[in-house]
């Protein structure tokens, strides 16, 4: 849902003004891959050593 907002209020945004727009949206999708990725590491980094018998 975050992402969605942020697209859209980027777009309301900066409407009038194409660079500054895909500057927003390219620093909103870099952000999310880069959640995605850290919160990933770091549940694998959670879940090793703890093995369930």
């Amino acid at each position: 849902m975050g992402f969605t907002m942020s697209i859209s209020i980027a777009g309301l945004g900066f409407d009038r003004e194409p660079g500054t727009l895909l500057t927003a949206k390219t620093a909103i999708v870099a952000g999310s891959v880069l959640a995605g990725i850290s919160g990933y590491l770091w549940l694998r980094a959670a879940s090793t050593g703890k093995q369930h018998d």
